[in-house]
Protein backbone atom coordinates (compact mmCIF):
# COMPACT_ATOMS: atom_id res chain seq x y z
CA UNK A 1 0.00 0.00 0.00
CA UNK A 2 3.00 2.11 1.09
CA UNK A 3 4.60 1.71 -2.24
CA UNK A 4 1.23 2.48 -4.14
CA UNK A 5 1.05 5.80 -2.95
CA UNK A 6 4.54 6.61 -3.07
CA UNK A 7 4.12 5.52 -6.63
CA UNK A 8 1.67 7.97 -7.50
CA UNK A 9 3.40 10.94 -5.87
CA UNK A 10 6.31 10.42 -8.02
CA UNK A 11 4.04 10.13 -11.37
CA UNK A 12 2.35 13.58 -10.02
CA UNK A 13 5.72 14.87 -9.80
CA UNK A 14 7.31 13.59 -13.00
CA UNK A 15 4.44 14.85 -14.73
CA UNK A 16 4.41 18.36 -13.16
CA UNK A 17 8.53 19.15 -13.86
CA UNK A 18 7.18 17.91 -17.20
CA UNK A 19 4.60 20.18 -17.99
CA UNK A 20 1.85 17.81 -18.29
CA UNK A 21 -1.70 18.14 -17.29
CA UNK A 22 -2.94 16.27 -14.18
CA UNK A 23 -6.53 14.84 -13.75
CA UNK A 24 -7.75 13.38 -11.17
CA UNK A 25 -11.15 11.81 -11.63
CA UNK A 26 -10.59 12.33 -15.33
CA UNK A 27 -8.19 11.44 -17.70
CA UNK A 28 -8.59 14.15 -20.36
CA UNK A 29 -8.06 16.96 -17.82
CA UNK A 30 -8.49 20.56 -19.22
CA UNK A 31 -6.18 22.27 -16.97
CA UNK A 32 -3.27 22.25 -15.66
CA UNK A 33 -4.80 20.72 -12.76
CA UNK A 34 -8.48 19.40 -13.20
CA UNK A 35 -10.80 17.42 -10.38
CA UNK A 36 -13.35 15.72 -11.10
CA UNK A 37 -16.13 15.44 -8.77
CA UNK A 38 -17.80 12.04 -7.93
CA UNK A 39 -21.46 11.55 -8.30
CA UNK A 40 -21.55 8.75 -5.37
CA UNK A 41 -19.90 9.60 -2.15
CA UNK A 42 -19.35 6.92 0.61
CA UNK A 43 -19.94 7.95 3.97
CA UNK A 44 -17.59 10.54 5.13
CA UNK A 45 -16.36 11.39 1.88
CA UNK A 46 -17.42 14.95 -0.04
CA UNK A 47 -16.42 16.62 -3.52
CA UNK A 48 -14.00 19.58 -3.17
CA UNK A 49 -10.47 21.27 -2.14
CA UNK A 50 -9.57 22.03 1.37
CA UNK A 51 -6.69 25.40 1.49
CA UNK A 52 -4.41 24.87 3.96
CA UNK A 53 -5.90 25.87 7.47
CA UNK A 54 -3.96 28.45 9.75
CA UNK A 55 -4.70 29.86 12.94
CA UNK A 56 -2.40 32.83 12.35
CA UNK A 57 -0.95 33.70 9.33
CA UNK A 58 2.50 34.27 8.88
CA UNK A 59 3.83 37.45 9.61
CA UNK A 60 7.40 39.34 10.24
CA UNK A 61 10.20 36.88 9.10
CA UNK A 62 8.13 33.99 8.80
CA UNK A 63 6.21 36.15 5.32
CA UNK A 64 6.49 34.23 2.04
CA UNK A 65 8.76 35.95 -0.36
CA UNK A 66 7.83 37.75 -3.69
CA UNK A 67 8.08 34.14 -5.40
CA UNK A 68 4.65 32.63 -3.62
CA UNK A 69 2.59 35.29 -4.49
CA UNK A 70 -0.93 34.20 -5.01
CA UNK A 71 -0.95 31.99 -2.13
CA UNK A 72 -4.07 30.89 -0.50
CA UNK A 73 -4.46 30.21 3.37
CA UNK A 74 -7.64 29.59 5.38
CA UNK A 75 -7.63 31.87 8.56
CA UNK A 76 -9.85 29.49 11.46
CA UNK A 77 -9.73 32.35 14.16
CA UNK A 78 -12.59 31.57 14.84
CA UNK A 79 -13.13 35.68 15.18
CA UNK A 80 -14.68 37.72 12.88
CA UNK A 81 -11.67 37.59 10.75
CA UNK A 82 -12.11 34.09 9.46
CA UNK A 83 -12.04 33.45 6.00
CA UNK A 84 -9.25 33.00 2.93
CA UNK A 85 -6.66 34.93 2.62
CA UNK A 86 -4.19 35.64 -0.20
CA UNK A 87 -0.72 36.68 -0.74
CA UNK A 88 -0.31 39.72 -2.27
CA UNK A 89 3.61 39.85 -2.72
CA UNK A 90 3.35 42.00 0.40
CA UNK A 91 0.57 41.19 3.30
CA UNK A 92 -1.97 38.89 3.21
CA UNK A 93 -5.68 40.02 1.98
CA UNK A 94 -8.70 38.98 3.09
CA UNK A 95 -10.88 37.60 -0.06
CA UNK A 96 -13.54 36.34 2.09
CA UNK A 97 -16.78 37.93 1.31
CA UNK A 98 -18.09 36.71 5.26
CA UNK A 99 -15.07 38.88 6.77
CA UNK A 100 -14.77 41.82 4.27
CA UNK A 101 -15.04 44.71 6.89
CA UNK A 102 -15.84 47.77 4.10
CA UNK A 103 -17.75 46.41 1.01
CA UNK A 104 -18.20 48.28 -1.81
CA UNK A 105 -22.31 48.01 -1.32
CA UNK A 106 -24.08 46.61 1.74
CA UNK A 107 -27.58 44.66 1.81
CA UNK A 108 -30.01 46.79 1.90
CA UNK A 109 -30.42 47.77 6.15
CA UNK A 110 -27.79 45.79 6.94
CA UNK A 111 -23.81 45.88 7.70
CA UNK A 112 -23.35 42.72 5.52
CA UNK A 113 -21.43 42.72 1.84
CA UNK A 114 -23.95 42.53 -0.65
CA UNK A 115 -23.19 39.24 -2.72
CA UNK A 116 -25.78 38.87 -5.63
CA UNK A 117 -27.74 40.75 -7.89
CA UNK A 118 -31.18 40.53 -7.14
CA UNK A 119 -31.23 41.81 -3.64
CA UNK A 120 -31.38 45.18 -2.48
CA UNK A 121 -28.28 46.76 -1.51
CA UNK A 122 -26.86 50.69 -0.35
CA UNK A 123 -23.51 52.28 -0.29
CA UNK A 124 -22.79 55.56 2.27
CA UNK A 125 -20.37 57.16 0.13
CA UNK A 126 -21.35 59.38 -3.43
CA UNK A 127 -21.47 57.47 -6.16
CA UNK A 128 -20.01 58.74 -9.96
CA UNK A 129 -20.77 57.13 -13.34
CA UNK A 130 -18.82 58.10 -16.59
CA UNK A 131 -17.14 61.02 -15.24
CA UNK A 132 -15.59 62.78 -11.78
CA UNK A 133 -18.69 65.01 -10.64
CA UNK A 134 -19.17 64.85 -6.85
CA UNK A 135 -21.52 67.35 -6.14
CA UNK A 136 -24.17 65.00 -5.43
CA UNK A 137 -24.69 61.56 -3.60
CA UNK A 138 -25.18 60.05 -7.24
CA UNK A 139 -23.77 61.76 -10.09
CA UNK A 140 -23.96 60.69 -13.57
CA UNK A 141 -22.11 62.60 -16.55
CA UNK A 142 -21.56 62.07 -20.13
CA UNK A 143 -17.73 63.52 -20.94
CA UNK A 144 -16.95 64.81 -24.10
CA UNK A 145 -14.55 62.04 -24.39
CA UNK A 146 -17.53 59.63 -24.27
CA UNK A 147 -19.04 58.23 -27.60
CA UNK A 148 -21.30 61.04 -29.63
CA UNK A 149 -23.91 58.03 -29.82
CA UNK A 150 -24.14 58.35 -25.94
CA UNK A 151 -27.03 60.80 -25.92
CA UNK A 152 -28.59 60.21 -22.76
CA UNK A 153 -27.58 60.83 -19.02
CA UNK A 154 -30.18 59.30 -16.89
CA UNK A 155 -32.90 57.27 -18.59
CA UNK A 156 -35.88 55.92 -16.48
CA UNK A 157 -38.28 53.46 -17.03
CA UNK A 158 -40.77 52.09 -15.56
CA UNK A 159 -42.41 49.22 -16.99
CA UNK A 160 -44.05 47.70 -14.17
CA UNK A 161 -46.86 45.37 -15.61
CA UNK A 162 -49.14 45.10 -12.58
CA UNK A 163 -53.05 45.59 -13.00
CA UNK A 164 -53.37 46.64 -9.59
CA UNK A 165 -54.54 49.72 -8.39
CA UNK A 166 -51.26 50.28 -7.01
CA UNK A 167 -49.50 54.05 -7.67
CA UNK A 168 -46.38 53.91 -9.91
CA UNK A 169 -43.92 56.46 -10.60
CA UNK A 170 -40.91 57.09 -12.94
CA UNK A 171 -39.42 59.77 -10.48
CA UNK A 172 -40.47 60.52 -6.91
CA UNK A 173 -38.31 63.38 -5.51
CA UNK A 174 -38.66 64.40 -1.86
CA UNK A 175 -36.59 67.05 -0.50
CA UNK A 176 -36.99 66.87 3.36
CA UNK A 177 -33.99 69.20 4.62
CA UNK A 178 -34.06 71.69 7.34
CA UNK A 179 -31.73 74.37 5.33
CA UNK A 180 -32.21 77.89 5.84
CA UNK A 181 -31.21 78.82 2.30
CA UNK A 182 -33.11 77.91 -0.94
CA UNK A 183 -34.52 74.56 -1.21
CA UNK A 184 -35.42 72.81 -4.72
CA UNK A 185 -37.52 69.97 -5.42
CA UNK A 186 -35.93 70.24 -8.73
CA UNK A 187 -33.28 72.61 -10.76
CA UNK A 188 -32.80 72.21 -13.90
CA UNK A 189 -30.39 74.11 -16.12
CA UNK A 190 -29.92 74.34 -19.64
CA UNK A 191 -26.93 75.61 -21.33
CA UNK A 192 -26.33 78.26 -24.28
CA UNK A 193 -24.61 75.74 -26.10
CA UNK A 194 -25.55 74.30 -29.75
CA UNK A 195 -27.49 76.07 -32.08
CA UNK A 196 -30.52 73.44 -31.99
CA UNK A 197 -34.17 74.57 -29.84
CA UNK A 198 -33.18 74.46 -26.44
CA UNK A 199 -36.24 72.83 -24.36
CA UNK A 200 -36.29 73.01 -20.35
CA UNK A 201 -38.82 70.39 -20.18
CA UNK A 202 -40.73 68.43 -23.07
CA UNK A 203 -43.63 66.35 -21.20
CA UNK A 204 -45.95 63.97 -22.51
CA UNK A 205 -49.20 62.41 -21.56
CA UNK A 206 -50.83 59.86 -22.96
CA UNK A 207 -54.06 58.99 -23.45
CA UNK A 208 -54.86 55.37 -22.31
CA UNK A 209 -58.18 55.37 -24.48
CA UNK A 210 -60.31 54.83 -21.34
CA UNK A 211 -63.46 57.09 -21.12
CA UNK A 212 -62.93 57.54 -17.56
CA UNK A 213 -59.22 58.75 -17.72
CA UNK A 214 -58.40 61.96 -17.03
CA UNK A 215 -54.99 63.86 -17.99
CA UNK A 216 -53.13 66.31 -16.62
CA UNK A 217 -49.96 67.44 -18.17
CA UNK A 218 -48.80 69.15 -15.12
CA UNK A 219 -50.18 69.40 -11.80
CA UNK A 220 -48.61 71.96 -9.68
CA UNK A 221 -49.34 71.87 -5.60
CA UNK A 222 -47.51 74.29 -3.51
CA UNK A 223 -50.37 73.93 -0.45
CA UNK A 224 -51.02 76.48 2.17
CA UNK A 225 -49.39 80.03 2.62
CA UNK A 226 -48.15 81.58 5.66
CA UNK A 227 -45.85 83.74 5.33
CA UNK A 228 -47.19 86.74 6.30
CA UNK A 229 -46.26 89.42 3.58
CA UNK A 230 -44.68 87.01 1.40
CA UNK A 231 -45.23 86.80 -2.36
CA UNK A 232 -45.97 83.32 -3.20
CA UNK A 233 -46.27 81.80 -6.87
CA UNK A 234 -47.62 78.61 -8.10
CA UNK A 235 -46.36 79.36 -11.58
CA UNK A 236 -43.77 82.17 -12.27
CA UNK A 237 -42.52 82.23 -15.74
CA UNK A 238 -40.13 84.77 -16.51
CA UNK A 239 -38.16 85.38 -20.28
CA UNK A 240 -36.29 87.50 -22.43
CA UNK A 241 -34.42 90.89 -21.12
CA UNK A 242 -33.82 94.45 -21.89
CA UNK A 243 -32.19 93.23 -25.37
CA UNK A 244 -33.79 90.03 -26.56
CA UNK A 245 -34.96 89.89 -29.83
CA UNK A 246 -37.76 87.48 -31.72
CA UNK A 247 -41.16 86.72 -30.29
CA UNK A 248 -41.60 85.93 -26.44
CA UNK A 249 -44.33 84.19 -24.79
CA UNK A 250 -44.03 84.24 -21.13
CA UNK A 251 -47.40 82.18 -21.60
CA UNK A 252 -48.83 80.54 -24.73
CA UNK A 253 -51.60 78.22 -24.32
CA UNK A 254 -53.28 76.73 -27.19
CA UNK A 255 -56.05 74.42 -26.83
CA UNK A 256 -57.36 72.62 -29.43
CA UNK A 257 -61.49 71.71 -29.50
CA UNK A 258 -62.58 68.20 -30.83
CA UNK A 259 -64.16 68.37 -34.11
CA UNK A 260 -66.68 65.37 -32.61
CA UNK A 261 -67.35 67.14 -29.15
CA UNK A 262 -69.02 70.21 -27.64
CA UNK A 263 -67.09 70.10 -24.89
CA UNK A 264 -65.58 73.49 -24.40
CA UNK A 265 -61.71 74.01 -24.65
CA UNK A 266 -60.02 76.61 -22.65
CA UNK A 267 -56.72 78.40 -23.62
CA UNK A 268 -56.82 79.79 -19.93
CA UNK A 269 -59.03 79.32 -17.06
CA UNK A 270 -58.25 81.27 -13.97
CA UNK A 271 -59.73 81.07 -10.38
CA UNK A 272 -58.81 83.74 -8.23
CA UNK A 273 -60.27 86.98 -5.96
CA UNK A 274 -58.14 88.90 -8.61
CA UNK A 275 -57.08 88.88 -11.60
CA UNK A 276 -55.11 91.77 -13.21
CA UNK A 277 -53.03 92.57 -16.54
CA UNK A 278 -50.40 94.60 -16.43
CA UNK A 279 -47.80 96.33 -18.42
CA UNK A 280 -44.04 95.20 -18.62
CA UNK A 281 -42.91 98.09 -16.61
CA UNK A 282 -45.92 97.09 -13.99
CA UNK A 283 -46.37 100.75 -13.99
CA UNK A 284 -49.92 100.57 -15.34
CA UNK A 285 -53.22 98.18 -16.46
CA UNK A 286 -56.25 96.68 -15.37
CA UNK A 287 -57.25 95.31 -12.07
CA UNK A 288 -60.01 93.19 -13.80
CA UNK A 289 -63.59 92.14 -12.07
CA UNK A 290 -63.78 88.39 -10.87
CA UNK A 291 -67.92 88.71 -10.99
CA UNK A 292 -69.65 88.07 -14.05
CA UNK A 293 -71.85 91.24 -14.35
CA UNK A 294 -75.63 91.28 -15.41
CA UNK A 295 -77.11 90.66 -18.90
CA UNK A 296 -76.53 94.42 -20.55
CA UNK A 297 -73.33 95.87 -18.70
CA UNK A 298 -70.31 97.15 -20.50
CA UNK A 299 -66.70 96.91 -18.48
CA UNK A 300 -65.45 99.59 -18.00
CA UNK A 301 -62.44 101.67 -16.12
CA UNK A 302 -62.45 103.93 -13.20
CA UNK A 303 -59.05 106.09 -14.67
CA UNK A 304 -57.28 104.45 -12.45
CA UNK A 305 -57.20 100.83 -13.08
CA UNK A 306 -60.00 99.09 -11.70
CA UNK A 307 -62.19 98.15 -14.05
CA UNK A 308 -65.87 96.91 -13.08
CA UNK A 309 -69.30 96.48 -14.34
CA UNK A 310 -72.09 99.12 -15.13
CA UNK A 311 -75.36 99.30 -16.60
CA UNK A 312 -75.08 100.94 -20.05
CA UNK A 313 -77.12 104.00 -19.16
CA UNK A 314 -75.29 104.61 -15.90
CA UNK A 315 -72.13 104.06 -17.80
CA UNK A 316 -72.49 107.21 -20.19
CA UNK A 317 -73.64 110.53 -19.18
CA UNK A 318 -76.83 111.05 -19.98
CA UNK A 319 -77.96 114.94 -18.34
CA UNK A 320 -81.51 117.07 -18.61
CA UNK A 321 -81.17 120.27 -16.90
CA UNK A 322 -83.82 124.13 -16.85
CA UNK A 323 -84.32 127.14 -15.42
CA UNK A 324 -85.45 126.91 -11.70
CA UNK A 325 -85.92 130.03 -11.53
CA UNK A 326 -87.28 133.48 -13.45
CA UNK A 327 -84.11 134.60 -15.19
CA UNK A 328 -83.34 138.35 -17.31
CA UNK A 329 -81.10 138.18 -19.90
CA UNK A 330 -79.42 142.06 -19.98
CA UNK A 331 -76.72 142.27 -22.00
CA UNK A 332 -76.94 143.96 -25.40
CA UNK A 333 -73.66 143.18 -26.88
CA UNK A 334 -73.01 141.20 -30.02
CA UNK A 335 -69.96 140.24 -29.03
CA UNK A 336 -70.66 136.06 -27.87
CA UNK A 337 -67.73 136.31 -25.28
CA UNK A 338 -69.57 139.04 -23.96
CA UNK A 339 -73.15 136.94 -23.66
CA UNK A 340 -74.10 135.90 -19.99
CA UNK A 341 -73.87 132.16 -19.13
CA UNK A 342 -77.82 130.70 -18.64
CA UNK A 343 -78.13 129.31 -15.19
CA UNK A 344 -79.76 126.58 -15.52
CA UNK A 345 -80.14 125.35 -11.76
CA UNK A 346 -82.52 122.34 -11.84
CA UNK A 347 -80.87 118.73 -13.06
CA UNK A 348 -83.57 116.60 -12.42
CA UNK A 349 -81.53 113.65 -14.55
CA UNK A 350 -77.96 113.35 -13.92
CA UNK A 351 -76.55 110.11 -14.48
CA UNK A 352 -72.91 110.97 -13.37
CA UNK A 353 -73.31 113.88 -11.44
CA UNK A 354 -71.37 115.97 -13.86
CA UNK A 355 -73.31 119.16 -14.08
CA UNK A 356 -72.81 121.82 -11.61
CA UNK A 357 -75.97 123.90 -10.78
CA UNK A 358 -73.50 126.63 -8.79
CA UNK A 359 -70.89 127.17 -11.87
CA UNK A 360 -74.01 125.89 -14.30
CA UNK A 361 -71.63 124.14 -16.42
CA UNK A 362 -71.10 120.49 -17.29
CA UNK A 363 -68.04 118.77 -16.98
CA UNK A 364 -67.04 114.99 -18.85
CA UNK A 365 -65.87 113.05 -16.45
CA UNK A 366 -64.85 109.89 -19.67
CA UNK A 367 -63.74 111.38 -22.60
CA UNK A 368 -65.86 110.53 -25.89
CA UNK A 369 -68.24 112.33 -28.08
CA UNK A 370 -71.49 114.20 -26.75
CA UNK A 371 -74.83 115.18 -28.45
CA UNK A 372 -75.60 118.70 -27.05
CA UNK A 373 -78.96 120.41 -27.57
CA UNK A 374 -80.59 123.45 -26.26
CA UNK A 375 -84.26 125.42 -26.38
CA UNK A 376 -85.02 128.93 -24.71
CA UNK A 377 -88.60 130.78 -25.19
CA UNK A 378 -88.78 134.17 -23.27
CA UNK A 379 -91.90 135.69 -21.78
CA UNK A 380 -93.66 138.30 -23.55
CA UNK A 381 -91.20 140.97 -25.68
CA UNK A 382 -91.49 143.75 -27.46
CA UNK A 383 -88.22 145.45 -28.43
CA UNK A 384 -86.93 145.22 -31.69
CA UNK A 385 -83.40 144.16 -31.02
CA UNK A 386 -80.52 141.24 -32.11
CA UNK A 387 -80.43 137.94 -29.60
CA UNK A 388 -78.01 135.38 -29.87
CA UNK A 389 -77.95 131.97 -28.12
CA UNK A 390 -74.52 130.38 -27.64
CA UNK A 391 -72.99 126.94 -27.26
CA UNK A 392 -69.51 127.29 -25.57
CA UNK A 393 -66.48 124.21 -25.01
CA UNK A 394 -64.79 125.93 -22.65
CA UNK A 395 -63.78 129.20 -23.64
CA UNK A 396 -63.99 128.36 -27.60
CA UNK A 397 -67.52 129.07 -29.45
CA UNK A 398 -68.76 125.63 -30.57
CA UNK A 399 -72.12 126.67 -32.15
CA UNK A 400 -74.12 130.09 -32.40
CA UNK A 401 -77.67 131.00 -33.40
CA UNK A 402 -78.43 135.03 -33.82
CA UNK A 403 -80.83 136.59 -35.37
CA UNK A 404 -83.22 139.85 -35.47
CA UNK A 405 -86.24 140.18 -33.58
CA UNK A 406 -89.06 142.32 -34.95
CA UNK A 407 -91.63 143.98 -32.64
CA UNK A 408 -95.09 143.38 -34.70
CA UNK A 409 -97.12 145.78 -31.51
CA UNK A 410 -98.64 142.74 -30.15
CA UNK A 411 -97.15 142.29 -26.44
CA UNK A 412 -98.94 139.30 -25.31
CA UNK A 413 -97.41 137.12 -28.30
CA UNK A 414 -94.30 138.07 -29.22
CA UNK A 415 -91.64 136.03 -27.88
CA UNK A 416 -87.87 134.99 -28.45
CA UNK A 417 -87.02 131.38 -29.65
CA UNK A 418 -84.25 129.83 -30.21
CA UNK A 419 -82.59 125.89 -30.05
CA UNK A 420 -79.60 124.63 -30.89
CA UNK A 421 -78.22 120.99 -31.38
CA UNK A 422 -74.17 119.93 -31.44
CA UNK A 423 -72.21 117.17 -31.41
CA UNK A 424 -69.20 117.46 -29.94
CA UNK A 425 -66.20 115.68 -28.71
CA UNK A 426 -64.98 116.02 -25.07
CA UNK A 427 -62.10 114.78 -23.36
CA UNK A 428 -62.16 114.37 -19.86
CA UNK A 429 -62.15 117.34 -17.82
CA UNK A 430 -63.17 119.59 -20.57
CA UNK A 431 -67.21 121.81 -19.52
CA UNK A 432 -70.14 122.56 -21.80
CA UNK A 433 -71.47 126.11 -20.76
CA UNK A 434 -74.73 127.96 -22.29
CA UNK A 435 -74.92 131.41 -22.88
CA UNK A 436 -77.24 134.16 -24.73
CA UNK A 437 -77.21 137.74 -25.48
CA UNK A 438 -80.29 140.73 -25.39
CA UNK A 439 -81.73 143.57 -23.28
CA UNK A 440 -84.15 142.53 -20.78
CA UNK A 441 -85.40 139.10 -22.47
CA UNK A 442 -87.25 137.24 -19.64
CA UNK A 443 -87.23 133.63 -18.72
CA UNK A 444 -89.32 131.81 -16.89
CA UNK A 445 -88.53 128.59 -14.85
CA UNK A 446 -89.91 126.12 -17.52
CA UNK A 447 -89.19 123.07 -18.01
CA UNK A 448 -90.91 122.61 -21.29
CA UNK A 449 -88.95 126.27 -22.73
CA UNK A 450 -86.22 126.90 -20.84
CA UNK A 451 -83.99 123.08 -21.01
CA UNK A 452 -80.92 121.40 -22.11
CA UNK A 453 -79.80 117.63 -22.34
CA UNK A 454 -76.86 116.21 -23.37
CA UNK A 455 -76.18 112.61 -23.84
CA UNK A 456 -73.17 110.66 -24.49
CA UNK A 457 -73.03 108.53 -27.67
Amino acid sequence: MLYSCYTLLVCVFFSFISFAQVGIGTATPAADLEIMSRAILAPGEFNGIIIPKVTTLPTGALLPTLAHKGLILYLESGTASEGFYFFDGTSFQNVSDTAMETPAFYENATTSPAVNTTGAIQREGQISIGGSLNTGKLNIEIESTDAVGTRTALRIDNSNGSSSATTTYAIYSENTSSTTGNKYGIKNDVSSDGIGDHIGIENKVYDSGSATTSLTGIFNDVGTTNGTGTINYGLRSEIGSANSRGTNYAVYGYAQHGTTTTDPSYSGYFRGDHFAIRNEADSDGYEMPTLSGSAGQVLTTDGNGIASWENLDANKSIVKGHLGSLWQSSTGSSNPVDYLKIPFDNDPIDTKNEFDTVTNRFTATIAGYYQICIQVSSDNYDVDSTQGLAIYKGANLLSIDVRRHTNVGSTAEDHINRSLNNIVQLNAGEFIEFRFNDNFATFGASSEKNYFTIHQL
